[in-house]
C-alpha cells in the first residue's frame, strides 16, 4: 500500500534539513523518495522485492524525467540521479 506523499514531504521538511539525505530501509513503491526528491533532500532506499524496485524506480524516473524535460526547456542543466541497483543476499541473480 502507498502512502501519501504529502504527508511524507511534511515529515521529511520537519525532520531533515534541505539538501540532506533520506534513507529508507524498507522503500517498498518508492513514496518516500518522491517525497525527499520533492522536497530538495537527496534519498536512498533499499528493497529486497524486485518488483516493488522497479515500481519505485519508475516511479521516481518518471518524476525526475518530467522535471528534466521541462528544466532543459528553460535552459537549466539537471543531474540524473535514478540508478536501480538490483542484486540478492543469497547470491541468486
Amino acid at each position: 500500500m502507498q502512502k501519501p506523499v504529502d504527508i511524507i514531504e511534511q515529515m521529511i521538511r520537519a525532520s531533515v534539513p534541505e539538501g540532506g539525505t533520506v534513507f529508507n530501509p524498507f522503500c517498498g513503491t518508492g513514496s518516500t523518495l518522491l517525497a525527499a526528491k520533492r522536497t530538495g533532500r537527496k534519498a536512498v532506499g533499499c528493497e529486497i522485492e524486485r518488483t516493488f524496485c522497479d515500481t519505485a524506480a519508475g516511479r521516481v524516473g518518471a518524476e525526475m524525467d518530467f522535471h528534466t524535460a521541462n528544466a532543459e526547456a528553460h535552459g537549466r542543466a539537471v543531474a540524473r540521479t535514478v540508478q536501480p541497483l538490483v542484486g540478492s543476499l543469497d547470491g541468486d541473480k
